[in-house]
């Protein structure tokens, strides 16, 4: 059920934005918006890749008590996702406008939104595979509750936020909520279960 919820509630968080920006400003802005969202996601592929790879791993070495080969192995797979999504989005940033511009003309006023959510795929890669951490190291509540509060956070943000500030205010809520549930879980993983998952 956790894994459930915790699935169900990151699908959530990754259209609340543009519900509600279809909801508040209009389907044409809900649309220009999905655009950039959709691009800003190209920088997820690394980090999907790699957990496909990591997660026996981590199930593995943490059940049969090998901790320091299993901090080397994060470590690594860390750095990998770091450098790939860090990558992927400065190549993004600098095409994005014409990237933008394949969907139409007007569809470059997503610009600023799509560098703020690319700046939170960023800040994410910094905390490593926290989430798959938790759910591999029977953490899975803990993981479920904290996406959970982010989730109500996000759409609550995006309520406050995108009245004042448009399409720019979704991305800071969804990069916010994303960098803060990434920031949490890293510091539940390096404190309860021991185990740094920071490229350094």
């Amino acid at each position: 059920l956790p894994l459930v919820l915790i699935d169900g509630m990151q699908i959530l968080l990754k259209r609340a934005d543009i519900i509600m920006i279809g909801a508040i400003l209009g389907s044409d802005d809900a649309g220009i918006y999905s655009a950039a969202s959709r691009i800003s996601n190209f920088v997820v592929f690394g980090l999907m890749a790699i957990n496909a790879i990591l997660g026996p791993m981590i199930s593995e070495l943490y059940h049969t008590g090998c901790g320091r080969e299993l901090q080397r192995i994060i470590m690594l797979a860390s750095r990998a996702i770091f450098v790939f999504t860090l990558v992927v989005s400065i190549i993004l940033a600098v095409s994005g406008k014409f990237m933008l511009s394949l969907f139409g003309s007007d569809y470059t006023i997503a610009f600023v939104p799509l560098l703020i959510l690319l700046t939170g795929q960023v800040v994410n890669a910094l905390a490593g595979s926290v989430g798959l951490i938790m759910t591999l190291t029977s953490h899975q509540n803990q993981a479920g509750a904290i996406i959970a509060v982010s989730t109500a956070a996000n759409i609550s943000l995006n309520a406050l936020l995108i009245p004042l500030f448009g399409l720019a205010g979704a991305a800071i809520s969804t990069a916010f909520t994303m960098a803060l549930w990434n920031i949490v879980m890293f510091t539940f993983v390096q404190r309860r279960i021991g185990i740094n998952s920071a490229i350094l």
